[in-house]
């Protein structure tokens, strides 16, 4: 929705979904979000990769997934420790964390690294609505709100 009140645009963004050691993740390549966010470049990084790709860990259980995304502090301090390779960037308002690996490197950091967060707040729960009505309500839900 590309303002409050306005149609909403659909979009088609291709997930990877990995199973490892009885667990579950999310992968995402950047080249799939344009469109959809902004992205700047990596830091630090020349030249840039053709992709990166951004994980979550996450849990199914009956009508609700929980997403536990990457925690950016743990993973900088890894970084900065030499346990991963990559770069940090921080600013007042921003920290960006990139971890430099192959497949079978980014499997290992999923295995060993402990780079998730302990507590998510992030959850999808299946509702039985279909998305036109979904979008209506909600449209109808921002006129009523100043």
């Amino acid at each position: 929705q590309t303002e409050k009140g306005a149609p909403f645009k659909r979009m088609h963004v291709p997930l990877n979904y990995v199973h490892a050691d009885g667990l579950d993740y999310l992968v995402i390549a950047d080249t799939s979000l344009k469109g959809l966010v902004e992205l700047p470049p990596i830091y630090g990084v020349k030249p840039p990769p053709d992709k990166a790709f951004f994980f979550a860990h996450y849990r199914a259980r009956q009508d609700r997934i929980d997403v536990f995304q990457v925690d950016d502090r743990r993973v900088a301090d890894a970084v900065i420790a030499g346990k991963f390779e990559g770069t940090v960037s921080k600013t007042a308002n921003e920290l960006h964390v990139f971890v430099r690996g192959d497949r079978t490197k980014m499997l290992e950091i999923l295995r060993h690294g402990d780079i998730f967060v302990d507590k998510t707040d992030l959850h999808l729960v299946r509702v039985k609505q279909t998305p036109a009505d979904f979008e209506r309500a909600l449209i109808e839900q921002q006129h009523k709100t100043p």
